[in-house]
């Protein structure tokens, strides 16, 4: 047991050290004599040995003893029941708590350190203000042709004085350093002001809309040492925040499954079937019977992860078929410019190659996305058509989930998506055609998803259509609320008009874009 020498230096006030390290000084062998340092005329104090400190690691049986008590503490922390798993997991959890417990007391050692640095600086300059003191005083008790001139800084930052000797020759006497370490010395009030802006942007960016507190701020006479140790205080508290919400979020997750199996065998999660919905319902042995569940089984917590998952899988094709059916029924009535848009866009092979997969344009930049969807004629579009044009493709890139639901397997051949794409009405179909194969379609996914267990934490595909279609049924209504109210700019009570004609207005040829319930009509 004990420390290695691992041959790091170590400075003072920089090097942090990591949990169990240490340091080590001893005197430089066969080092040469070390000069006095002068402090005054005829005075002066013996140099300091040269000496180095390096950081120290412990043994490995150091190293096992010292992580062996939290990892039992953690380890005795597990959940009952939980196993060799919980134990070996709560093991490690008890020395990753002792680590932190660790660097946060080498973080207080390393302020501290930083601290003495400045403390032992403010007593040079105090030293070095005493011999320049002495040194005058001393000047004044030499005779009156010994006369001090001034004191000066030399090349290395020292503090000298200036003589001139009884026969006129100048003279000098070194007195100290008054000059900090230029990682100690402020960094002046515009890069503080920098430096700050920095570091709240940095902050903003995990907490929106709330000020940094003052331990992440410099204050005006920071230096380097300080803004360093900003930094790394800034970066546990990102990487502990991170750790915290992975470990909340897995949390959640095994709660909801493992919380009902490891509170005994009235606990155990069962999937029963409800004879009033025709489905299976997680449940659990004890409460199966009181919900009026029949024909329980038991299940696992991968059983349960497993249903999640063909859950998740066909709500999302739900949701993107019951979106583009929203779509198609709001865009009755649509112009033939729209419809002939549509058509264009889907036999551009760029669009459909490059910008099927990227709607509504994550993954490109937003110039690229705008050129892509301006050349295949999508920004002349009325915005029903666009709605039309994106809902059909987004329910048709929701056809593969809808096959890996379906097989339970990740692949799914080339040929089966083409069959499954075909059963989606094209955008240029028409309103009655396209509800119809919609129907149709929504049959096949209210079939596959009836042996689909209820889990509590998930819609299941039903509440999904109820809740997206009945979004668009009141977004229809509010929309033709306002149409008949709506009115346009122009009327002429003596002829009827379509959409397209072309009238001259006041010696301007003009086309009418929209005729309006009243009969008015706008042009341009």
């Amino acid at each position: 047991m004990g420390q290695v020498d691992s041959g790091t230096p170590f400075v003072p006030g920089v090097t942090q050290l990591q949990p169990g390290q240490g340091t080590a000084t001893q005197l430089v062998p066969n080092a040469p004599p070390v000069p006095d340092i002068q402090i005054g005329p005829g005075q002066s104090v013996p140099g300091a040995p040269p000496s180095s400190t390096t950081i120290t690691r412990p043994t490995f049986l150091s190293a096992f003893l010292q992580n062996l008590a939290p990892a039992l503490g953690g380890a005795m922390m597990a959940p009952r029941g939980s196993g060799f798993a919980g134990g070996f997991a709560g093991g490690f959890a008890g020395i990753e708590q002792q680590n932190r417990y660790d660097q946060n007391l080498a973080m207080q050692r390393t302020e501290q350190e930083r601290k003495s640095l400045l403390e032992q600086s403010t007593i040079q300059n105090q030293q070095s203000e005493k011999a320049l003191r002495d040194a005058e005083i001393e000047n004044y008790k030499r005779k009156p042709a010994d006369k001090f001139l001034t004191t000066f800084a030399d090349a290395s930052g020292n503090q000298t004085a200036l003589f001139q000797s009884p026969s006129g020759s100048p003279y000098t006497v070194k007195v100290g350093s008054a000059k900090l370490p230029e990682e100690m010395q402020p960094l002046g009030g515009d890069k503080v002001a920098q430096l700050n802006d920095a570091l709240s942007q940095r902050w903003n960016v995990l907490n929106q809309g709330t000020a940094p507190p003052s331990a992440f701020m410099l204050q005006p006479n920071a230096t380097q040492k300080d803004f360093e140790r900003v930094d790394k205080l800034l970066e546990a508290t990102e990487r502990a925040r991170g750790t915290k919400a992975q470990q909340e979020e897995t949390r959640a997750l095994r709660e909801q499954a493992a919380a009902i199996a490891n509170q005994g065998k009235a606990e155990k999660p069962v999937v029963a079937y409800d004879r009033k919905t025709g489905q299976r319902v997680l449940s659990t042995a004890g409460d199966y019977k009181g919900a009026g569940l029949t024909n329980p089984v038991s299940v696992s917590e991968t059983d349960i992860d497993k249903e999640s998952a063909a859950t998740r899988q066909f709500n999302d094709v739900q949701m993107n078929v019951s979106r583009y059916k929203n779509a198609v029924e709001q865009a009755a009535g649509i112009s033939n410019d729209d419809m002939q848009a549509i058509t264009r866009a889907l036999s551009s092979e760029k669009f459909t190659t490059g910008a099927v997969n990227q709607i509504p344009g994550i993954a490109i930049r937003g110039e690229q996305r705008n050129e892509m969807l301006k050349a295949a004629g999508i920004t002349e579009m009325s915005p029903e058509a666009q709605d039309v044009l994106f809902g059909y493709l987004r329910a048709k890139g929701s056809i593969i989930a809808f096959q890996k639901a379906l097989t339970q397997v990740g692949r799914t051949s080339k040929e089966a998506l083409e069959i499954e794409m075909n059963n989606l009405p094209s955008p240029v179909m028409g309103t009655t055609a396209a509800g119809k194969q919609l129907e149709a379609f929504q049959e096949n996914i209210d079939t596959a998803s009836q042996g689909l267990t209820k889990v509590p934490w998930l819609e299941n595909p039903k509440d999904v259509r109820a809740r997206i279609e009945g979004q668009g049924q009141a977004q229809a209504k509010a929309k033709q609320d306002a149409a008949n109210t709506a009115t346009g700019q122009y009327t002429d009570p003596q002829k009827t008009h379509k959409v397209g004609e072309q009238v001259i207005f006041k010696g301007k040829l003009l086309r009418i874009t929209r005729i309006y319930r009243d009969g008015s009509f706008d042009m341009q």
